[in-house]
């Protein structure tokens, strides 16, 4: 055997133990002793990408867990080299429990499959069995060909005997459960498109609703733009790839393949802006889909550039977003509303290699690392279409457009702009003066504006809000009244510390690593507890929350903070979700209630994968500290003194009901959490509505 003669470094080392085996890229020595001798060894793997992704480490745990089969000793440690040349060393021990865990899952699942059925999700779009789901869904007419059916209605619906598009298209009854005007839109749908089999295109024109679809359509003007962004969210930190510009039939193209070139991809996109609303002052900016304002928004603030004219292109209103036109103004025989779907209508026909979003960020991973400009150039022309295919769109929904008033632009704030510039200059130029570092001079700069951003993105959804109830008012209307009336955004401050910790009990690990990201709904939950004095004593309130659309799904207020009083919140979430088994994991922080035996006991009978921080503050459940203290800022401090328990769990129910259906979050385009879930089952194919 290779590794009894003790070389420093053994490569491409073949194991195979059981149903598991595989090659690891290196095996390197290090000096702890083993049943090999004076030494062992551990893996270290080679991969591209710029930092270690998950797979990565259920990999690694396995090779480490091989290998300890052989040398008697478990590894310390295992390393990832990165593609950047950097190394990445991970601790074997705070991972080990979870991948043996889903290693036991997946063996437990080869050795008695269960049936499954092809039901969308959001990793379809990177599975391999994709296609294969698409053919057995097109086969069956499952309901989920449906566009904008949610798991909820099809679950409503087959309780009901309605069990494929075409029964759902004749439906003639209503559906216990389900509003009358959620179930004819979606018997519409399915009418449209069950026509749509063995005919042509078609649409319905929807019942107008002030301040929705048409009533979001300008009048075309000369000098408008139509705009779409590519972005790559697995390099790090992210990167807005290319800006593609369509306008008086030429393309313009803003390339970035680093974090300084997009910063000045950003500068060249906003005074291109700039020079074509001077030249053209009624001019728009199309789009389709919110990602285009949503990245912009966090670009300018990441880069300082910038931000007082975005902010006048959004007080101006310069900004239209088409697929807010399509969705509120008609229903489409398409299988869903990407812009890519829409293309049916005006006759558009695509022949490039790259033909998806979600194929996009690959080519151009692929095409960043081989410098393949072949690859480059295909993902431009991909861009340069989807910025044509706006204008086309926006054409064609002008041709249909109902008689009505066009939307105006709001009035020209040029003069706040200035205003803001000015400021923001001064200060980088008294830092410059400063003799101060770079980098400190650009934390100070970020720190200085740090409560000027926080009450913009405040009057930003002041402004939003306005909107959905269709009042007309421009946004830096919405920022003067604020002040005038004594009103601003929340600002959370420091909350009492309600997590005592009991070293005696069993702490699951930690596996979230503070990531509070998730792919779909029900497949990651955090939940945490806080306290509110009144005048009869302490109250507690507890929340789950679900990742997700960062919706509450779970909430109990009590007199004492037992277990009981947790788990009943749990309890809560469980029956209103009822998620399938073997996919949820839950997070809370390292409190006692929530480690206690009865608390971990109910999680094992309802098999959700159980786990905590593994340094145990407050950035570990960094997520549901921040529904603790919204909950506190808008509702607790804004609203006492508090006379008793009732009326503290009473105003929870409040704003537990508002928040889920009306309270604006930005990191979810502004809109509610219901409204994000709802959308993202409604159309699974959202990432080419962003191209």
């Amino acid at each position: 055997m290779a590794l009894a003669a003790g070389p420093d470094v053994v490569f491409q080392g073949a194991f195979l133990s059981g149903n598991w085996g595989g090659w690891s890229d290196f095996l390197e020595r290090v000096e702890t002793p083993s049943a090999l001798g004076s030494f062992s060894y551990e893996v270290a793997d080679t991969k591209l990408k710029r930092r270690a992704d998950p797979k990565h480490v259920l990999q690694l745990v396995l090779y480490s867990d091989l290998l300890a089969e052989i040398q008697g000793v478990v590894p310390e440690f295992a390393h990832v080299e990165l593609g950047d040349g950097t190394r990445a060393t991970l601790r074997l021990a705070d991972y080990s429990a979870y991948a043996r865990m889903a290693r036991a899952r997946l063996e437990a699942f080869v050795a008695g499959p269960q049936p499954t059925r092809p039901i969308p999700c959001a990793d379809c779009c990177l599975c391999r069995w994709a296609d294969h789901c698409n053919i057995v869904r097109q086969a069956e007419d499952s309901l989920f060909n449906v566009a904008n059916i949610s798991r909820g209605h099809v679950k409503k619906l087959e309780a009901a005997g309605v069990n494929t598009l075409e029964g759902l298209s004749t439906l003639d009854y209503p559906i216990r459960g389900m509003a009358d005007n959620t179930l004819a839109r979606l018997i519409t749908q399915a009418r449209l498109q069950q026509a749509r089999k063995s005919g042509e295109p078609e649409f319905e024109l929807r019942a107008p609703e002030p301040g929705k679809g048409f009533d979001l359509l300008p009048e075309p003007q000369t000098g408008d733009l139509f705009y779409d962004i590519g972005g790559d969210p697995h390099y790090e930190g992210g990167l807005e790839y290319l800006h593609g510009i369509w306008f008086d039939a030429q393309f313009l193209a803003l390339w970035a393949h680093d974090h300084d070139a997009e910063a000045r991809a950003l500068a060249d996109l906003l005074a291109f802006f700039r020079a074509r609303i001077t030249e053209y002052p009624d001019a728009r900016i199309y789009h389709y889909a919110p990602y285009a304002t949503t990245a912009l928004k966090c670009l300018t603030a990441k880069y300082g550039i910038g931000e007082a004219f975005l902010d006048r292109l959004l007080r101006e209103r310069r900004f239209d977003d088409l697929f807010a036109v399509v969705r509120g103004g008609l229903i489409g025989s398409e299988p869903n509303y990407s812009i890519k779907s829409m293309e049916a209508f005006y006759d558009r026909q695509r022949d490039g290699e790259v033909k998806t979003a979600g194929g996009s960020v690959v080519a151009y991973e692929r095409g960043r690392e081989t410098q393949d400009q072949q690859v480059l150039d295909e993902i431009e022309d991909y861009n340069r279409v989807d910025c044509i295919s706006i204008e086309e769109l926006r054409d064609w929904l002008v041709g249909i457009r109902p008689n009505g008033p066009w939307p105006i632009l709001a009035p020209d704030v040029g003069d706040k702009e200035v205003e803001e510039d000015v400021e923001s200059e001064a200060l980088r130029s008294a830092l410059a003066a400063s003799g101060l570092p770079e980098d400190w001079q650009k934390m100070l700069f970020n720190l200085s504006l740090f409560h000027k951003r926080e009450v913009k993105s405040a009057q930003w959804v002041v402004f939003d809000s306005a909107a959905k109830e269709g009042f007309d008012i421009a946004r830096c209307t919405g920022a003067r009244l604020m002040k005038d009336i004594g009103i601003e955004g929340v600002i959370r401050g420091k909350r009492p510390r309600t997590t005592i910790r009991d070293k005696a009990l069993p702490c699951p690990l930690d596996g979230v690593n503070r990531q509070f990201h998730a792919s779909a709904s029900n497949t990651l939950w955090v939940s945490d507890l806080t306290y509110v004095a009144t005048w009869q004593g302490f109250v507690y309130v507890a929340f789950v929350i679900d990742v997700f659309a960062r919706r509450i799904v779970g909430w109990r207020a009590s007199r004492t903070a037992n277990t009981g009083f947790v788990r009943d919140a749990l309890q809560q979430a469980i029956h209103q979700r009822r998620p399938a088994q073997d996919q949820r994991l839950h997070h809370p922080d390292r409190g006692s209630q929530f480690l206690s035996i009865k608390y971990t006991k109910r999680l094992a009978e309802l098999q959700i994968a159980s786990s905590a921080g593994s340094v145990g503050d407050s950035y570990d459940n960094a997520l549901a500290e921040t529904i603790n203290g919204v909950f506190k800022a808008e509702v607790i401090h804004r609203r006492g003194p508090w006379r008793s328990f009732e009326a503290v769990e009473y105003a929870t129910l409040e704003w537990v009901d508002w928040f889920k259906n009306c309270r604006l979050l930005e990191p979810l385009g502004t809109i509610p959490p219901a409204e994000a879930e709802a959308n993202f089952y409604a159309d699974l194919e959202r990432s080419d509505m962003a191209a």
